[in-house]
């Protein structure tokens, strides 16, 4: 299985959104990183078919999406980044309907339906309302609708936020025993959780990929541009003001600094092991305002 992302352009009223992605995509876990506005969830609105790009195409086995239809939509679940459900059904509810949407039989969806609530960790709240739900529960009620189908192409936009660790750890454990034969792209803020799973990293700014690689590949674009430093408590602030600090830590009167540079920032400098967080701000040192279009 092969999906091509063939040149995708984007433009709103003049405004180009995305502009000229291209990737090919096999069976694995690939990550979406950038700041707000990077035209991140436009991607993946066009890749699920809701948006129809300006220029370019997707591609599945060589066939345009549009052309393969409802054979293509039968082979995607999605989990947008607004999602709410019906806050008047209760989960139980709310899965079967979608399943009904998704071409299942009432036979079919149910058993199903409780594996999904076991899985994400909702087994207890089936009968209750959505609009009793917190924000983490509602986003694991996301993803169980979105593996409904056992899609071969799982797309998530921000799947983790609002899942405490623990339950960002779950979720991290069932999307790598899950990805073994399916394409699994999910956009995420959270750079650990593509540091813990993700087999590719597709950086995107601008509407643009600017680099992608594995994990370790775009590791080695941050080698020798992180430093530690210990100054007095009272220089931090310049400190910041001048460099990009990534983290501080205080000790009594004094504060090691993690700085991100392309050259030893100061003599008393230690060079560190980079990490992905690390990488983002290299090429995010200010996050960009706005949400994606």
């Amino acid at each position: 299985m092969e999906l091509l992302l063939e040149n995708l352009c984007k433009e709103f009223g003049g405004n180009t959104a995305v502009a000229g992605v291209t990737a090919v995509l096999e069976p694995g876990i690939y990550g979406l990183l950038g700041a707000n506005g990077a035209g991140k969830t436009t991607l993946l609105r066009m890749i699920c078919g809701v948006l129809k790009p300006t220029a370019g195409q997707v591609r599945l086995d060589g066939i345009p999406i549009d052309a393969l239809g409802a054979v293509y939509r039968d082979k995607l679940g999605y989990l947008p980044q607004d999602f709410v459900g019906y806050p008047q059904y209760s989960a139980r509810d709310f899965l079967l309907y979608m399943a009904v949407l998704k071409g299942m039989t009432r036979s079919q969806a149910m058993p199903k339906i409780q594996e999904l609530l076991h899985m994400v960790r909702l087994q207890e709240a089936g009968n209750k309302k959505i609009r009793t739900f917190s924000g983490g529960m509602r986003r694991r009620l996301g993803i169980a609708q979105a593996l409904l189908n056992d899609p071969d192409i799982l797309i998530l936009d921000e799947p983790t936020a609002g899942l405490d660790p623990k339950e960002r750890v779950h979720f991290r454990n069932i999307l790598e025993g899950y990805a073994q034969q399916k394409i699994v792209l999910l956009s995420t803020h959270i750079v650990s959780d593509l540091e813990a799973i993700a087999h590719k990293v597709f950086l995107m700014k601008d509407g643009c990929f600017q680099t992608q690689g594995t994990v370790s590949e775009l590791l080695q674009q941050a080698n020798g541009r992180v430093w530690e430093l210990t100054v007095p408590s009272r220089e931090s602030e310049t400190w910041q003001a001048r460099m990009t600090v990534a983290n501080l830590r205080y000790d009594g009167n004094s504060v090691t600094l993690r700085i991100l540079a392309d050259a030893k920032p100061a003599p008393a400098a230690r060079p560190c092991i980079p990490t992905l967080e690390d990488l983002y701000l290299l090429y995010f040192p200010e996050e960009e305002g706005g949400d994606n279009p």
